[in-house]
C-alpha cells in the first residue's frame, strides 16, 4: 500500500511541476471543454463561449472585458509607442498570421 501511495504522490508532484513550467507559480488555470463550449473559471465566476477553442482565445476576450472597450479604444487611438504595454502586445499579436494548427 505504501508503494501505491508513494507513486500517487510522485504523480501529483510531477503534474504540479509541469503546470508550474507551463503556467508559472500563480493559481492554476481552470479551463475545460464541454459540449462545444470552452469554459474558464475566474475567481468565483464561470465563463464560457462556443468561439473559444483554447484557453488563449478566452484570454483575449477576458482582457478586453476586464479593461473595458472605452479604455481600449482610447489606447488604440494613440501612437503605438505611447500605448499601454498590453495594447502594444495586442498590436503584435494581431500582426501574427492566423494559422489552423489543428488541421495541419
Amino acid at each position: 500500500m505504501t508503494e501505491a501511495v508513494s507513486l500517487m504522490f510522485q504523480r501529483v508532484k510531477a503534474r504540479e511541476w509541469q503546470r508550474e513550467q507551463q503556467q508559472g507559480f500563480g493559481r492554476p488555470i481552470i479551463s475545460n471543454e464541454f459540449k462545444g463550449y470552452r469554459m474558464a473559471a475566474v475567481g468565483n465566476k464561470l465563463m464560457w463561449s462556443e468561439k473559444w477553442k483554447t484557453f488563449h482565445d478566452f484570454l483575449g476576450d477576458y482582457v478586453r472585458s476586464a479593461l473595458g472597450h472605452e479604455w481600449g479604444n482610447v489606447e488604440l487611438a494613440k501612437p503605438l509607442e505611447s500605448r499601454h504595454p498590453i495594447l502594444v502586445w495586442y498590436h503584435y499579436c494581431c500582426r501574427q498570421p492566423k494559422t489552423d494548427h489543428l488541421n495541419g
